[in-house]
C-alpha cells in the first residue's frame, strides 16, 4: 500500500506545505535545545525523511536511524550524501536517546502494541516526540484508532511515559521516566472503555454542532 507512487507525491507536497514544514521545524528546534543529551535518534515511519534531513543539516554530529519498512528508492537516493543518516530494518531495545514518530500510529491496526515497541527503543529518561492524527481525514487512517484522540495520554502513562510539553498543538513530547512491563489485561480493558467513550463523545459532538 505504501509503495504506491501517491506516497512519493505526498512526500513532495509535505516538502512545500508551510504547515507541515513548520511542524518539522518545531521538532528540530526542540531537539537542538537538548543537543547535549540527545546524540542518537530513531525516526519510526520516516516517509520522505524531510525531518531527518533538517536534523542532519543543523546537527551534523547527530546519529539518525530511519525505521521505514517501505522506503522509496527516491528517498534512499536523496539521502546518499548524508553521512549521519541510515536506514534500519528492525527495532532494537534501549538504544536511542530520542524517538520520533509523526503521523504513524493512526495507520497501524494495533497502535498501542506498536507504541510499546517504540518505547522499548528509548533509553531510560530518553525522549519520545509523537504526533498523531486520529481522525478520518484520509482513507488509510484506520477507524480502530480513532478513539485514541481522546484517551491517548492515558495509555502513554500506563506505558511509563511522562508528558513534558506540546509543540504546535499537534506534536507531543514525552519522557520515558520508568520502564514498565505493560499490563495488557488492564490496557485492553481501558481500550474498551476508550471506544465506548469515543462513541458517546462523537454523538455529543454531533448534537452540539447541529444545535450550534
Amino acid at each position: 500500500f505504501y509503495q504506491h507512487p501517491v506516497w512519493t507525491l505526498n512526500g513532495l507536497f509535505i516538502e512545500q506545505d508551510k504547515h507541515s514544514l513548520r511542524n518539522r521545524q518545531s521538532i528540530c528546534k526542540w531537539i537542538k535545545q537538548y543537543d547535549d543529551e540527545i546524540k542518537t535518534i530513531i525516526d519510526c515511519g520516516a516517509g520522505m525523511a524531510i525531518l531527518a534531513k533538517l536534523l542532519a543539516t543543523s546537527l551534523p554530529d547527530l546519529s539518525i536511524d530511519l525505521y521505514e519498512p517501505y522506503p522509496s528508492q527516491i528517498v534512499v537516493a536523496r539521502l546518499s550524501d548524508y553521512r549521519n543518516i541510515q536506514f534500519v530494518n528492525k527495532l532494537n531495545d534501549n538504544l536511542y536517546d530520542c524517538l520520533i514518530s509523526t503521523d504513524v500510529l493512526e495507520h497501524v491496526p494495533d497502535p498501542l502494541c506498536f507504541l510499546s515497541e517504540m518505547i522499548n527503543q528509548v533509553k531510560p529518561n530518553g525522549y519520545l516526540i509523537i504526533a498523531n492524527c486520529f481522525y478520518p481525514v484520509m482513507k488509510c487512517h484506520l477507524p480502530c484508532t480513532f478513539h485514541l484522540r481522546y484517551t491517548f495520554n492515558i495509555f502513554t502513562r500506563l506505558l511509563g511515559l511522562k508528558k513534558l510539553e506540546t509543540l504546535n498543538e499537534h506534536i507531543h513530547v514525552y519522557q520515558k521516566n520508568k520502564t514498565v512491563t505493560p499490563n495488557w489485561k488492564l490496557i485492553s480493558l481501558m481500550e474498551k472503555f476508550s471506544n465506548v467513550l469515543y462513541r458517546f463523545l462523537e454523538v455529543v459532538r454531533t448534537i452540539y454542532h447541529q444545535i450550534k
